[in-house]
């Protein structure tokens, strides 16, 4: 997936395809997970330029999240749990 060409936007699949690494990654062997990251603020119409990976999240992401579908809990700056990552423009660097 993350080599595939063609799509729409004649852009490759590795701009929203990435690793996934934390501690364990770094301190133990690597387990060469990767993430579908479409950003906070790339519109759905821009994503789906990106065939692949966007099949995949609708295929077989979003079912599983609306399986798990949590209520929302407020976090303090007023961002919910779900809304975290978007809100993060509005935190400052350590």
């Amino acid at each position: 997936m993350i080599a595939a060409i063609g799509n729409p936007n004649g852009r490759p699949n590795s701009d929203v395809i990435k690793p996934w690494i934390n501690a364990t990654d770094i301190t133990r062997r690597p387990r060469n997970m990767w993430i579908i990251d479409f950003g906070v603020d790339m519109p759905l119409e821009e994503a789906a330029k990106y065939e692949q990976p966007f099949e995949y999240v609708k295929e077989t992401v979003k079912p599983e999240r609306i399986k798990v579908r949590r209520k929302v809990t407020v976090k303090s700056g007023g961002c919910s749990e779900r809304l975290v990552l978007a809100c993060g423009e509005r935190s400052q660097p350590l």
